[in-house]
């Protein structure tokens, strides 16, 4: 099984002001005494409304509202304190901002805002936001609960110095869309030596695009105005629809192509002209229209398009609800479709319920009904984009997260804590993804990492066994080396230098301080380890040329290691010279194998790197 492993070429740009830990109190903007029986206080002023439920507190306290001495870039208005600062709530206070069109400045659109909180020297995002806007440029509310009082700020995430979308038309003719550190809109294209910018639009950004061919390329602007172009050779490009709302997203199959975007709004091409779709139903429990964020054609005048608290199908000529209620109990949002064929489509984005964090949800239809896909191991970041190739399903979310589906959904490395927008793929290990810093990691930046298939079929020339069962000695002693099937193989600590790399490793915590024991683990695994640990394989001494290695991997690791998340396994291969020939990576829940491709280069020695997990065997396989 092949797994990938990609390594994201990042430009940053971050800032806050006003960052000063002693710093006076401001004067109190409000102030109020509340008890158990609830209350409000508000911030007219700012739009700023805090709702405690009847015993979120115990005792009578007086809450209050200060304008804070620290704010993150991109705040709309201003940081506050909430005090008592770090005050516990037995039930979630509510935190809400009602803001005005004219509020978001710079075509700064609903979705974009989050609630900040001031945590540990930098500011994270609090989970569980929902915003309501009737349009791209409309009035609404953004309400998160609190759990307890902090330094808090609403502001726009990843408004600048991100791309939102990627399409290629082949690995060495990929476009990202977006908007850079400038503040323009920006396309940029990858021609498999170079990244350069093909388009530009001056205060705005750019959120997707889609094509049938190179000579027939479309890309979605937005700068006050939703915007359709057309390119026939991807630098020169023209208007060819206009839209009020901000459209999000396009796709295309044959003659028919569709864009969706805020409002509810879809608009169509069935190869004569755009057009908006006409008969769109309303959402039942939503007076407002709902922000549309992904679509994607099945076939002429069949699709499907996604957003908040609606997945809509076309199908005979009109727009209908999709009904998944009984896949899906609270509210949601799909922020990516993608379709192999018209009855294996899948769609990626969380589920919302109140009061709890968002957790992330894959569903798939399969021609006749939708279902929910699990990944395949807990995730620490949400879902924005999916595609695939013949064979694999690919999906992209927050926090780094790159998803790769074969049987199941499992998370794979990347080297990024950035949030991920979109991606597109080539073929089962060629692929590109686009997010926040700038990332646009094209197939030319993931070299040498992507690996390749390989040829690992048939029977191993030799086997590397560690399984207890198998016989073998249950231990093996860090830093020394016994040698396994003619092939020296040694246990190492992660150096200081790679303890960053992949994973994160705590490198004072040396796992070299006796023996690693895995008997105690399970009858089927040999070397467990607890900590960060590098397994060294010796393969200088055969004279054979390796052309392909598999290895057995296995997560022993219980909810209470390494916060639930699992095993983190990587696996590099390097020739004599310690270059590096093939990387591979995974974040287990279970077993796996991973799938090396020796054939680019003479191999000398493996390095498997572990973070709570299992080797159970090495299969390698000679030319």
């Amino acid at each position: 099984m092949n797994r990938i492993l990609i390594l994201a070429t990042l430009l940053v740009v971050a800032g806050c002001s006003g960052d000063d830990e002693n710093a006076p109190l401001a004067p109190p903007l409000a102030e109020e005494v509340v008890d158990a029986s609830g209350g409000t206080l508000r911030v007219p002023d700012d739009g700023i409304t805090l709702e405690f439920p009847p015993g979120s507190l115990s005792d009578a306290t007086t809450v209050t509202v200060r304008e804070a001495s620290r704010a993150p870039a991109d705040v709309i208005g201003r940081a506050y304190e909430f005090g008592p600062s770090g005050a516990q709530f037995a039930e979630p206070v509510e935190f809400r901002f009602d803001f005005l069109a004219g509020d978001l400045a710079d075509a700064t659109l609903p979705h974009e805002l989050a609630l900040l909180r001031w945590d540990d020297g930098g500011w994270t995002v609090v989970e569980g936001a929902l915003v309501e806007a009737a349009g791209s440029a409309s009035n609404g509310t953004l309400t998160v609960p609190l759990q307890h009082f902090s330094t808090y700020a609403v502001a726009r995430v990843d408004g600048v110095n991100t791309f939102y979308g990627t399409f290629g038309f082949g690995p060495d003719d990929v476009y990202a869309y977006g908007r850079e550190s400038d503040g323009d809109g920006r396309i940029v294209h990858w021609n498999g030596n170079d990244v350069a910018t093909a388009h530009t639009v001056a205060g705005g950004r750019f959120f997707d695009g889609w094509g049938a061919a190179p000579d027939e390329h479309f890309a979605l602007a937005y700068d006050g105005t939703g915007r359709i172009l057309r390119s026939p050779d991807g630098t020169t490009w023209t208007e060819v629809a206009t839209n009020p709302e901000a459209l999000l997203a396009i796709h295309g199959n044959g003659a028919w192509r569709i864009a969706v975007g805020y409002g509810q709004t879809i608009v169509e091409n069935d190869g004569s002209a755009w057009t908006a779709a006409t008969g769109v139903p309303t959402v039942p429990g939503f007076p407002v229209p709902r922000p549309l964020h992904a679509v994607v054609v099945t076939g002429p005048g069949e699709a499907f398009a996604g957003g908040d608290d609606v997945l809509l199908e076309r199908s005979g000529g009109a727009w209908s609800v999709v009904d998944l209620g009984n896949e899906l109990t609270a509210r949601f949002t799909v922020r990516g479709l993608w379709a192999r064929a018209a009855d294996d489509v899948h769609a990626v984005g969380w589920e919302t319920v109140p009061g709890q964090p968002r957790e992330p949800i894959v569903l798939h239809f399969d021609g006749t009904a939708w279902t929910v896909e699990q990944p395949g191991a807990s995730l620490s970041g949400l879902l924005n984009g999916v595609w695939g190739s013949a064979n694999r399903t690919f999906a992209v979310g927050t926090r780094g997260t790159l998803l790769e589906e074969t049987a199941f959904f499992a998370p794979q490395i990347v080297q990024t804590n950035a949030n991920l927008y979109d991606v597109w793929a080539h073929d089962d290990t060629t692929l590109a993804f686009v997010g926040a810093e700038g990332i646009f990691t094209h197939p030319g930046v993931s070299d040498p990492g992507t690996g390749g298939s390989g040829d690992c079929s048939g029977t191993a020339d030799v086997f590397l066994d560690f399984r207890a069962s198998s016989g073998a000695t249950s231990t093996l002693d860090c830093n020394a080396s016994r040698t396994v099937r003619g092939f020296p193989v040694s246990v190492r600590e992660v150096l200081p230098a790679q303890a960053g790399d992949f994973f994160d490793c705590d490198a004072s915590q040396s796992p070299c301080n006796g023996s690693i024991d895995g008997t105690a683990r399970g009858a089927d695994t040999f070397l467990f380890f607890e900590n960060c640990s590098r397994v060294s394989i010796d393969l200088s001494g055969d004279a054979r040329t390796l052309g392909c290695v598999e290895i057995d991997v296995v997560d022993f690791c219980d909810d209470g290691c390494d916060g639930g998340l699992g095993s983190r396994t990587v696996a590099f291969l390097y020739d004599a010279q310690d270059q590096l020939i093939d990387v591979q990576g995974s974040l287990l829940s279970g077993a796996e194998t991973l799938e090396l491709d020796a054939s680019s280069g003479r191999a000398a020695r493996l390095d498997i790197r572990f973070t709570y997990g299992g080797l159970e065997g090495v299969r390698l396989f000679f030319d």
